[in-house]
């Protein structure tokens, strides 16, 4: 998506809020790596040798609720420290745009997890559908906050939480 929306985002946005986009960006997509645990992995690798509904159902139930769960401990934990990321990562004041990624990461991870369950039980178009919405939501959501309201970095971070938020429903 952003890659689509670069030839844009360089005529719309400053280098630094386009700078700042790539930095949260990178900050969400890290996020999608620790508290998660790669579960979703751990869900490839037992679902498909499930041998009764009841156990795939089981080991999804579990993936979701725990990634779930502990995605939104950890968005929990770090609510506090948002002023302090935010000083870290790009300046004091941004701290809006930590609030965003944070939200945006625990909707990326369910989302994530629903694709892979989507891959685990073989469903192809579904998967493709799916991948699909998640990318014209984002896309026109982008379009639309950064050309038309013209509100520049927080419309960047609108449209990629609305895609992950629509993907994952």
């Amino acid at each position: 998506v952003n890659v689509l929306l670069l030839p844009l985002y360089t005529r719309v946005l400053s280098p630094k809020d386009y700078g700042v986009s790539e930095v949260i960006a990178t900050f969400v997509l890290l996020m999608g790596l620790i508290p998660p645990l790669e579960v979703s992995q751990g869900l490839t690798r037992f679902f498909p040798n499930a041998k009764t509904e009841n156990e795939k159902t089981f080991y999804a139930s579990t993936a979701v609720f725990y990634v779930g769960g502990i995605c939104l401990l950890f968005v929990l934990a770090c609510l506090p420290f948002v002023d302090q990321l935010a000083h870290f990562l790009l300046e004091p004041g941004d701290g809006v745009f930590i609030l965003i990624a944070l939200v945006t990461f625990l909707f990326s991870a369910l989302y994530n997890l629903a694709m892979q369950l989507l891959r685990c039980q073989f469903l192809a178009f579904k998967f493709s559908i799916v991948n699909i919405i998640f990318s014209l939501v984002s896309i026109l959501t982008s379009i639309y906050t950064v050309v038309v309201l013209q509100i520049g970095i927080m419309g960047v971070l609108l449209g990629n939480l609305m895609g992950y938020m629509v993907g994952g429903i």
